[in-house]
């Protein structure tokens, strides 16, 4: 039988309190609040997700609104044109997703870090203009500019994930943040998560040492792309619409790499601190200057740049040293 080390069984606890804790605390919280920590959850859900591909594998990526979008199109179009519920969906558009992030992987893993970065700025802006530019596809309706708009349901529908009570919206993406945290840490303390380190950091030592990089470069980006589609479908569903201008945006790329980096890029809860701080801050700043146009786009851009220089390596390390250093003293005292 396993045993678990200490460390990792107090870390376990405190995940426990801190989930059953916000748990209970929720009950208490009017919808307003209720909402921005949908945000704050869903948001460190996609961060997460992109620091899969481009935290543990260093293939900085600037495109990932493109794999949201995906995901939010094809259970929007199943569930308005077909009836299919948004859970089988979401599933569907994870998939499609995932087949379209190997098809970019192809040819642009092949590129150096800085090249794939620009790469996928363009391919997200290009998409964005395609969805913009076409009504149709076939039978499928896209509307074009217009976007889709999801028909509301009266109460809470489960099975159209389509709740009046906000509540409902915080347990899904809290359990989708926990599947995409568990997977985070599968991957970085598996043989995988080692060999991505280990081309993130160089990868031509990697490959000197048998390390197929493109092969792990791909299954990163699959496994990134479809759980941000699978997110994608949650955006659409809480927001109930689908807009290429939100859900394609460059604004939205920018956000997930600013979330991880600020947080902590590479480390599996750096992304859930950086939404902590970013969203809320975020949310509180639209709501008080709500007349301000490109407010968001002006405190993300201030966020980066202290970040860069300041916090190159994020703030949960740095939280992280000084907890250890703080236990370490306490040990001290103690002998």
């Amino acid at each position: 039988m396993k045993r678990f080390s200490k460390p990792t069984l107090i870390r376990a606890a405190i995940s426990a309190a801190v989930v059953l804790g916000f748990l209970v605390a929720v009950q208490f919280l009017n919808s307003y609040y209720q909402q921005i920590f949908i945000y704050i959850l869903m948001f460190a859900y996609f961060a997460s997700a992109w620091n899969i591909l481009s935290g543990f594998a260093g293939q900085f990526s600037l495109g990932h609104a493109i794999f949201i979008g995906i995901g939010a199109y094809t259970s929007t179009i199943l569930y308005t044109q077909f009836g299919i519920s948004p859970w089988v969906g979401m599933l569907a558009g994870g998939v499609l997703a995932a087949g379209v992030g190997v098809l970019i992987g192809l040819p642009c893993f092949k590129l150096k870090s800085t090249y794939f970065t620009l790469t996928t700025i363009a391919l997200a802006n290009i998409l964005l203009l395609l969805v913009q530019n076409t009504r149709s596809i076939g039978p499928l309706a896209i509307n074009g500019a217009r976007g889709i708009q999801i028909p509301a349901v009266t109460g809470n529908d489960f099975g159209a994930m389509q709740f009046l009570d906000k509540k409902y919206y915080l347990y899904i993406i809290l359990a989708m943040l926990g599947v995409v945290l568990v997977v985070c840490q599968w991957i970085k303390s598996t043989k995988m998560g080692y060999q991505l380190a280990a081309v993130a950091n160089n990868q031509d030592a990697a490959e000197s040492l048998c390390v197929n990089s493109r092969a792990l470069k791909l299954k990163a980006m699959a496994i990134s792309a479809f759980l941000c589609a699978m997110g994608g479908t949650f955006y659409a569903q809480v927001i109930l619409f689908c807009n290429p201008a939100r859900l394609f945006s460059e604004a939205l790329s920018d956000k997930l790499a600013i979330v991880a980096m600020l947080g902590g890029k590479g480390t599996v809860f750096g992304p859930t601190a950086g939404a902590l701080i970013v969203e809320t801050i975020s949310q509180f700043a639209s709501a008080k200057f709500a007349n301000i146009q490109g407010l968001n786009l002006a405190i993300y851009g201030i966020m980066l740049i202290v970040c860069i220089r300041f916090f190159p390596d994020g703030i949960l390390p740095i939280i992280q040293k000084f907890v250890r250093r703080v236990f370490r003293k306490k040990g001290e005292v103690k002998k």
